[in-house]
């Protein structure tokens, strides 16, 4: 089909892959759909249904998502787009990020914070300040001012800076 090409040109919300996104086929198709375009979602419709899936991350969610991340991808520049060259770096938060912050000395030294909390519970994809999980930051500076947006959530400000230099130090190793 012509539309396969176009399909594979959309990008995902959360990792901005460009290559993986596909249209989600609820019901019972009649025929096999093409996998470049279409993933199957299940038999069952009900209300408010995702209408994307990123087969990479598993991202799900709707076409204005996708049409969204799509044009932001024109102006992010990555080693993917030219290997060995990196135009613009990402800083996202990650589970590797998260978990490299649980076991951090700054975490374990908030005891009366961590006994109550993961930073999974805080930062993840269903997390209380999950709204960060998707975004991703071109300077280290933008991620530091999200982060502290209201107060980073009454997360304390050692361990938000301990989050930021986790993150900054991965994209730099990359």
């Amino acid at each position: 089909m012509g539309t396969s090409s176009k399909q594979s040109q959309q990008s995902c919300p959360r990792c901005f892959s460009d290559k993986t996104i596909r249209i989600i086929l609820w019901g019972l198709p009649a025929g096999e759909p093409d996998p470049a375009i279409y993933t199957l979602g299940g038999c069952c419709v009900e209300e408010e249904m995702p209408e994307m899936e990123c087969i990479d991350c598993g991202w799900q969610g709707s076409k204005l998502d996708v049409k969204k991340a799509t044009r932001m991808r024109r102006f992010i520049w990555t080693d993917e787009d030219a290997p060995g060259i990196i135009y613009h770096r990402k800083f996202r938060i990650t589970d590797e990020a998260l978990d490299a912050l649980e076991t951090s000395e700054v975490w374990m030294s908030a005891k009366s914070f961590s006994s109550q909390f993961t930073p999974k519970s805080i930062y993840g994809p269903e997390g209380k300040m999950s709204w960060l999980w998707d975004l991703s930051w071109d300077s280290e500076d933008a991620m530091r001012s999200d982060l502290y947006t209201n107060m980073g959530g009454g997360v304390p400000i050692e361990i938000i800076d301990k989050l930021i230099q986790i993150i900054v130090s991965k994209n730099l190793r990359q």
